[in-house]
């Protein structure tokens, strides 16, 4: 009898970023800052839109600053967001 390999059936939400993204990258990619946040890439380009996210475009590609994101991350708490 031939056994299947093991496959698990939920893997659960995918790793969250290596923290020390957001201390070695002045921009970061719409997908990474999703990632970051738990949100939708749709959400990430809506908030550029809305100016929650400060944003730069290279040629056809979006950056978004990450001293925005970590100011993004830190406005809730009252603290402010360490400078890079």
């Amino acid at each position: 009898m031939k056994l299947l390999p093991s496959v698990p059936l939920f893997t659960g939400a995918p790793p969250l970023p290596d923290a020390r993204i957001l201390q070695n990258k002045l921009l970061l990619r719409p997908d990474e800052v999703a990632a970051i946040l738990r949100i939708s890439r749709r959400k990430v380009y809506d908030m550029v839109e809305l100016s929650e996210l400060e944003a730069v475009r290279i040629g056809h590609s979006l950056r978004i600053r990450t001293q925005s994101v970590l100011a993004l991350l830190h406005e809730d708490d009252g603290l402010d967001p360490e400078p890079l």
